[in-house]
This record gives C-alpha cells, structure tokens and sequence, in this order.
C-alpha cells in the first residue's frame, strides 16, 4: 500500500482525474483540487497518489454546509 501512494501518477492518470489533455489546463484543475505537483521540463505535471488522495481528504473535510437556506423562511398564503 505505501507503495502505491509514493508511486507517481501517470500522463493517464492524470489525464483521467483532470478530464484534460493540455499540461497547463490540467494545472489548473489541479490548483483548484488543491493538488500539490511539480512540472517537468515539458510542463506536464507531476506528483503521487498520496499527494492527490490528501488533497481530496482534505478537501472532502473543509466544505462546509450552506446553512443561509434556512435562515429563509417561506411564507405560504
């Protein structure tokens, strides 16, 4: 297992969570995961499984609920 979460993810993998081709989109979705990577000379980026794994734990932990909903009352007449 700890294996696996040093291993670094693969030009597909990375393909595959980001849903894109071009390395600097696929930078972009991974700021926005809170993904930590480096880049390589072509700019592709790169980084591990466990880099990847905590930043959706992490991220899965800080979204709070939008409790302004109920702060609305509906009045029914």
């Amino acid at each position: 297992m700890a294996e696996y979460l040093n291993s670094c993810l693969t030009d597909e993998d990375i393909q595959e969570i980001t849903g894109l081709e071009q390395p600097a989109a696929q930078c972009r979705a991974l700021d926005k995961l809170g993904v930590k990577y480096s880049k390589r000379r072509d700019g592709k980026p790169r980084t591990t499984w466990r880099l990847y794994e905590d930043a959706i734990q992490e991220k899965q932990y800080t979204v709070e609920p939008d409790f302004s909903v109920f702060a609305k009352e509906k009045q029914y007449g």
